[in-house]
């Protein structure tokens, strides 16, 4: 399969774990599009947002759109004012019954999530959280990291792993067979049979606790190991 039928598999499967082909969402009666504007209303700072605001954010057809926000008007699930700012700008926000209907949908969609998470393990969850940023991050094409980012010292397992992966990604990228882990094991293991803690430090960068770099210094050199690639600068 190619990776565009992959995504569509994906996405069917998803959509009917998370139960977005039921025409109403738990916890209210409103359908997915729609709750996903009310969301955007409610999590906007006083004094509110503009129509056009949360169109550019959801990317949403504006006849569409304007006909959710007409419905919630009639509902009385929302209300306009003229901004502080711009006279020509109205900006919405929720009133005590949309605020009442925001609620209702967010407690059956924690709790729907919830039930959904549940039988998951930690392992399992941590696998979940590192998929779904990796996932976000591609898609969104972000330079900005995300929240979970840290550099910490090493810790039992990171050579290893460090070693394997520049095995897996030096096979991949040019082809190299397997004998150039052991390159890659007899450079590390003499970091950490000759390491000197006066000279000498590594580091790993993470993200949601998946290791993403390293940051080898080796006798005054740095030895640097990119998810990409292996340099000596000295």
């Amino acid at each position: 399969m190619t990776l565009v039928d992959d995504l569509r598999s994906f996405n069917r499967f998803y959509t009917r774990e998370i139960g977005l082909l039921n025409r109403r969402l738990p916890g209210g009666d409103l359908s997915l599009a729609e709750a996903r504007v009310l969301y955007e209303i409610a999590q906007a700072p006083a004094p509110g947002r503009t129509a056009a605001d949360v169109g550019r954010t959801l990317r949403m057809d504006k006849a569409h759109l304007s006909r959710i926000v007409a419905r919630f008007r009639t509902r009385g699930l929302i209300e306009s004012r003229i901004s502080p700012d711009h006279g020509k700008h109205r900006m919405l926000s929720l009133t005590d019954a949309g605020r009442k209907v925001f609620a209702g949908l967010e407690a059956g969609a924690r709790h729907e999530i919830g039930d959904l998470l549940a039988p998951i393990d930690p392992a399992g969850r941590a696998r979940l959280a590192r998929a779904m940023d990796e996932m976000r991050a591609v898609l969104e094409r972000s330079q900005t990291p995300p929240p979970g980012w840290r550099l910490r010292p090493l810790a039992p397992g990171d050579v290893g792993w460090i070693a394997h992966r520049q095995a897996r990604i030096y096979h991949e990228e040019f082809g190299w067979d397997w004998t150039y882990e052991g390159l890659a094991c007899q450079i590390l293991g003499a970091f950490v049979l000759g390491f000197d803690a006066a000279r000498e430090d590594a580091w790993v960068a993470e993200r949601n606790g998946s290791i993403v770099d390293a940051i080898f210094l080796i006798g005054g050199c740095e030895f640097f190991r990119s998810l990409n690639s292996l340099y000596y600068m000295g």
